[in-house]
């Protein structure tokens, strides 16, 4: 009886503070509120704020599932986000950072795969001449290593005339078939890159550790440069032509590995690889357009050992040539210098190592033939026929002709020709 009373006593107060809160432009309404109404209203907001908080206080189970779900988002968030995104995250707490570096190669892995052709091992720093050796194939900073090359790539297919893909026109291209031959230029690069990284397979790194050792051994001991040549710098004249074998040596062991991987790739990246070369060919001739004039065959050499090192070197090639300044401008050029030499060398026998651009004909060549030999079992190639008079029937220019075709295909434009058809506007 009593609580019933209690109740409907409340619930005529509730009724009676609501019509006076609610009476609009009236002088009750802007009258204070009697005293009763205060005190009841007081300890009713009271107990609801206690009941309120006891209600929503988590239990300790409770707590320790929402600690593990944001935990969970946390490292979903730093997993999908970009690098400049998961830096801020990791200066969030300490608490965040150590949640994060804790998982490092999990989240590694997982943005790895984001890009289009993810690292096979360790990677090579891009960020000056040096190419130092990033350790580590799942950490932050391989991560960083790919993404500053992602961003080179698209710095220059969307802003570069070199490749003219940033003017459809030019290249004679409808615009989805413009999109399809970055995205297929980009593939190769990443491929080139994957070439260059080859250098931190173990067995190159066994004879180079080597090298090293040897080096150091030829920058001390005794200095009598100028001076008489004693037992000392007979050694080390020795040791020095056992660095440079040694060097040599290493150079084969990846240029091995390089082959093996040309070997296993599709015949599209072949392709790919081949449209590459023609492109940079084609734009470090107009780059080297004057210098022909003066010295055309050893422009020649620098045009073909640009193609030559950026199959080599990749995606930092093409920046250091087109974008580098300073120390990497001049590396670049070095490089090319070297390079051509290099190619005038195997071209009168005096070296037997052929380059990835050779490499890359031989095996595309390879293909084609076997494919028109499955076609007409009758096909007999020239090259190896014992009559000289007869006409080689597999020519180069044929075996690029093929690449041009599976690149129209690829791009949907049956009428690409490659860039050997394409006429540049001349320097200014």
């Amino acid at each position: 009886m009593v609580a019933d009373c209690v109740t409907r006593r409340r619930e005529w107060l509730t009724i009676r503070v609501h019509k006076w809160s609610s009476t609009p432009n009236t002088f009750m309404a802007s009258q204070a509120l009697p005293e009763i109404y205060k005190k009841w209203l007081h300890r009713t907001a009271k107990r609801s704020a206690v009941v309120s908080f006891i209600r929503r206080r988590p239990s300790p189970l409770t707590m320790a599932a929402s600690q593990q779900v944001g935990a969970d988002l946390i490292l979903d968030i730093a997993e999908h986000c970009d690098r400049a995104t998961l830096s801020t995250l990791m200066q969030t707490s300490k608490a965040i950072k150590e949640l994060i570096s804790g998982k490092e190669r999990s989240i590694a892995m997982a943005k790895l795969k984001m890009f289009p052709l993810p690292p096979l091992g360790e990677v090579l720093s891009s960020e000056d001449e040096g190419r130092c050796r990033i350790v580590g194939q799942y950490s932050f900073a391989t991560i960083q290593e790919m993404d500053l090359r992602e961003r080179r790539m698209v710095s220059i297919l969307d802003n570069s005339g070199f490749l003219l893909t940033d003017d459809a026109k030019k290249l004679g291209l409808p615009g989805y078939s413009l999109i399809k031959l970055k995205a297929g230029l980009k593939r190769a690069l990443y491929i080139a890159d994957r070439f260059s990284d080859l250098e931190t397979q173990p067995e190159v790194l066994h004879i180079q550790g080597q090298t090293d050792w040897q080096l150091f051994s030829l920058q001390s001991g005794s200095d009598s440069i100028g001076g008489v040549i004693d037992g000392n710098d007979l050694d080390k004249i020795e040791a020095f032509g056992d660095e440079v074998q040694a060097q040599h040596f290493a150079i084969t062991v990846q240029r091995k590995l390089q082959f093996e991987m040309i070997r296993g790739l599709e015949t599209i990246d072949i392709a790919w690889l081949l449209t590459l070369g023609e492109g940079a060919m084609k734009g470090c001739t107009r780059y080297y357009g004057r210098m022909f004039e003066s010295d055309p065959a050893g422009t020649h050499y620098k045009v073909v050992a640009f193609k030559e090192e950026l199959l080599r070197k990749g995606s930092f090639m093409l920046w250091a040539f087109l974008r580098g300044g300073g120390s990497l401008a001049t590396f670049a050029r070095a490089s090319i210098r070297q390079t051509g030499e290099e190619i005038m060398g195997f071209e009168i026998g005096q070296h037997h190592n052929c380059g990835l651009s050779s490499m890359l004909h031989k095996e595309m060549r390879q293909r084609v033939l076997k494919e028109l030999q499955r076609k007409d079992p009758l096909f007999v190639d020239g090259c190896d026929d014992n009559d000289q008079n007869e006409k080689e029937e597999l020519l180069p220019a044929r075996v690029m002709q093929e690449a041009h075709r599976i690149i129209g295909m690829q791009i949907g434009c049956q009428g690409w020709c490659g860039y050997g058809r394409i006429v540049y506007p001349p320097l200014e």
